[in-house]
């Protein structure tokens, strides 16, 4: 067996010695074992296989080419092929020795140019500290959510636990001004209700109502309310559409104490009576809860009250054949009256014609329209009264309640300056009246309308009137005769906690008699709706003799009473609604002898 050829580790002079031949077999074995001889590498170079070098450099001008400016790629793609390309070009020529290390020299530098292009291709992306920092962000976020969740879930229970512990010691009420209603009190022991579940349901309505702080709760809920509404996002965001039965509590009005004495069962609601489902109104109408809509999704055929911010609104429906038909009741009574006496109509709008949306002041859904419809069909010898205008000058006061439908004093007031102006009269100055504040605050007719909807608690309003410059004395009637007289409340210093609007001659009666300390000698008779109950006293300042006549109560011919009575005005005053209100137009057609249409004959089945 030949031995091994011993390498070379001699530096080669300057002038080598010859090299011996030998045979031609001994040869070729000295020149396989040539070739497979190898320097040593570097420790960093022995792990990886000579086979997987360039594949590596690729690796990395792959990974740096989609963030790497093309050029820069290219001189580093230029500067290993180049260090590849010498390095071939030296095995094809190397067959000493010391070509042998220039070849492992190619191959280290080739090596270490692909590590620095990888070097600087990452150093720019800096993937790997996000990486590594992601995870512990995230965990000090969730730690620190947890720790709030904590504390707030300790502060709640420990809350709730102190008043529980107040609760037996808390003084129990009985009444709630603010919600206009009747608190829950605790319920009698009684097994037949304990297994029927009604005990259970009581006891929850009594831990409801009676709660410690529980005014104070409601009071904070109202500003967060208001806070919202006088800031809003977007105006379409608070609007709400809501289709209320009209049984479904909260009225408006109290019973009158002396109504016994006029056979009437009960006071009936100023909204029940004024607002009645007629064709302009649904037909069949069914509580529902209040929905907020976008302007888009606006569907006012559906519902009857809106509310938008705080204040809720009736929905007006305009019918040119309603108005022509009221304004032909007017036109009858102007044709029946006697010779001297004036007619004046005054026709008022209701709060949605101010602030209501663009669509409910306009179209189908117009105040003005409807007014205009009216007294362009009255005769031109009727007094027309402009109270729109008027009203519309002072939107920005305290002109309409916002959790009833009727308006304040003040509106009031500024249709009584747009009556002088009709009649050419001197309105009293406001400045001049004395002006009185209802204590404590109400929730009105659309707040029960809307099943007492959260919504209005930040809106609940405040009653108010001004004293007219003459004194005068109120009495009111069951009939024409007059020989029943009973005191009334003219203008009340004080009035119930569900309705204000008590303060205006004490409700709905079927005749009234303001007798006045202006002794002018003049007279008026008032047909009207409850709107025309806080206008009535400002009349005192310009007649003597004040009477009023609700057409829904009042059941004597009025033309008698008229000339018994030497009226020299004869007023009628409704809002928009009372156009169309069968209750209201029935009852003046029995008074005034309205002719009625032959009811058509019905045809004969065949």
């Amino acid at each position: 067996m030949q031995e091994p050829i011993p390498r070379n580790t001699h530096k080669p002079t300057s002038n080598p010695a010859p090299v011996k031949r030998k045979a031609q077999g001994e040869g070729r074995l000295q020149a396989q074992s040539h070739s497979s001889v190898r320097p040593p590498m570097a420790a960093s170079q022995q792990s990886l296989p000579n086979n997987r070098l360039d594949k590596h450099a690729a690796y990395k001008a792959a990974d740096c080419r989609m963030i790497k400016r093309p050029q820069r790629l290219a001189n580093e793609h230029s500067r290993a092929n180049g260090s590849r390309q010498g390095m071939a070009e030296h095995r094809l020529t190397s067959g000493s020795q010391p070509g042998v290390n220039a070849h492992a020299a190619a191959r280290n530098h080739a090596y270490a140019q692909s590590k620095a292009a990888s070097r600087r291709c990452t150093k720019g992306r800096q993937v790997v500290p996000q990486i590594k920092e992601a995870p512990e962000v995230r965990q000090a976020m969730v730690h620190t959510a947890n720790r709030y969740n904590k504390i707030i879930f300790t502060t709640l229970l420990g809350f709730l636990v102190i008043l529980g512990m107040l609760f037996p010691l808390w003084p129990k009420q009985t009444m709630s001004k603010d919600e206009n209603r009747a608190l829950a009190q605790k319920p009698a022991w009684n097994w037949s209700e304990v297994f029927s579940g009604e005990y259970s349901s009581a006891m929850d309505s009594y831990y409801a109502d009676q709660f410690p702080f529980r005014q104070q709760l409601l009071s904070i809920n109202r500003g967060i309310s208001a806070a919202r509404n006088y800031f809003p996002q977007k105006s379409d965001e608070q609007i709400h559409l809501i289709t209320a039965k009209k049984d479904s509590g909260g009225k408006g009005g109290v019973e009158n104490p002396e109504e016994d004495l006029f056979s009437q069962a009960e006071e009936t609601t100023a909204a029940e009576t004024e607002v009645q489902e007629t064709e302009l109104q649904p037909k069949e109408v069914k509580a529902t809860e209040a929905k907020l809509h976008t302007q888009d999704q606006l569907d006012y055929e559906t519902s009857n009250i809106v509310i938008i911010g705080n204040r809720a609104m009736e929905i007006h429906y305009y019918s040119p054949d309603y108005t022509a038909e009221y304004a032909k009741h007017i036109n009858h009574l102007a044709s029946i009256l006697p010779e001297k006496t004036r007619l004046i109509s005054m026709v008022v709008p209701t709060a949605v014609a101010f602030y209501g949306t663009e669509d409910l002041r306009t179209g189908t859904y117009s105040n003005f329209e409807a007014i205009q419809n009216i007294y362009n069909h009255e005769d031109s010898s009727i007094f027309k009264v402009d109270a729109y205008s008027e009203l519309a000058k002072h939107v920005e006061e305290y002109i309409y309640f916002r959790t009833d439908h009727h308006w304040t004093g003040l509106g009031a007031y500024y249709a009584y300056v747009a009556f002088c102006d009709a009649m050419e009269l001197e309105a009293a100055p406001l400045e001049q009246l004395e002006r009185y504040d209802a204590e404590g605050y109400f929730l009105g007719t659309l707040y029960g309308y809307t099943d007492k909807s959260p919504l209005l608690l930040s809106g609940e309003d405040q009653g108010m009137f001004y004293l007219p410059q003459h004194d005068a004395s109120y009495n009111y009637y069951s009939d024409a005769k007059m020989d029943d007289p009973i005191p009334g409340a003219l203008l009340a210093y004080s009035a119930p906690t569900d309705n204000h609007y008590m303060l205006y001659l004490g409700g709905d009666v079927a005749l009234g008699h303001i007798e006045s300390e202006n002794k002018n000698g003049k007279s008026i008779l008032v047909l009207k709706d409850s709107f025309g109950n806080a206008f009535i006293p400002y009349l005192i300042d310009q007649y003597q003799d004040i009477y009023v006549v609700d057409p829904r109560r009042f059941t004597d011919p009025l033309i008698d009473f008229i000339k018994a009575q030497e009226i020299d005005d004869v007023m009628v005053i409704n809002y928009t609604f009372a156009v169309s209100n069968p209750d209201w137009l029935g009852g003046f057609e029995l008074i005034t002898n309205y002719p009625q249409d032959e009811p058509e004959a019905e045809a004969s089945e065949g």
